[in-house]
């Protein structure tokens, strides 16, 4: 899922969240600690 904010002028900001589910060979792999693999990312921009 992912969002992007317009700011005043060229700014802006955007985000985003992730959800992986490992399955089947992935899943059982033995470097694997985890089957489920979030991430979240922010950042904020200038557009020129």
């Amino acid at each position: 899922m992912s969002s992007e904010i317009k700011q005043t002028g060229n700014w802006f900001v955007r985000s985003q969240t992730e959800l992986v589910i490992l399955t089947g060979g992935a899943k059982n792999s033995p470097i694997v600690q985890k089957d489920t693999q979030p991430s979240v990312m922010m950042l904020v921009g200038y557009k020129f």
